[in-house]
Formats: structure tokens, C-alpha cells, sequence
């Protein structure tokens, strides 16, 4: 019995796309490990730091997202406090 000749089509494309499905669910896999290990060190590095100039920053930035953004009145009342210069710049 002779055997057909040709590609199977059908096979051709079922293997493509079932590849192409393993391939997106093993990057968005890889991925998704890579920021849970990334946010585990992250947290690590700030549990063990002796420096505390750091965390301290920290805590007041998570302290002033907490209150919300200033009201306009009272930003404009600390720059014409500070003479004028924006808190970035306060440094000559």
C-alpha cells in the first residue's frame, strides 16, 4: 500500500498553535515569577537595612499618600514661607 503523499494541514496547524499557546503561558509563567521574586528581595532588602534614613524617607512618603494631596492655599502659604523657592530647590 502506497503511502500519501503531502502535509498534513490539519496536523501542521494544530501543532502550531497548541506551541504557541505553551510558549505565551510559559513567558507570562516566567514573568510572574520574576516580579514575585523581585517584590520578595525588595521587601528583604528594606527588612534588614540599617540605615534608617532611608525607611525613614519611606514612611513619610507612605505617611503624605495616606493624607492625600495638599489643598492649593496651603502650598502656595509654604512657598511664600520659604521665600519663594519650591521644596526641590530649597538648596543654594
Amino acid at each position: 500500500m502506497a503511502q500519501k503523499e503531502g502535509i498534513n494541514v490539519p496536523l501542521v496547524v494544530t501543532l502550531a498553535l497548541s506551541s504557541a499557546v505553551f510558549l505565551i503561558v510559559t513567558v507570562f509563567g516566567v514573568q510572574a515569577w520574576f516580579n514575585y521574586e523581585v517584590l520578595e528581595e525588595r521587601d528583604t532588602m528594606w527588612a534588614t537595612m540599617t540605615d534608617k534614613t532611608a525607611l525613614n524617607a519611606r514612611e513619610r512618603q507612605e505617611h503624605n499618600l495616606a493624607v492625600g494631596p495638599m489643598k492649593l492655599d496651603r502650598a502656595m502659604d509654604q512657598i511664600v514661607a520659604s521665600g519663594g523657592k519650591v521644596p526641590w530647590k530649597t538648596n543654594p
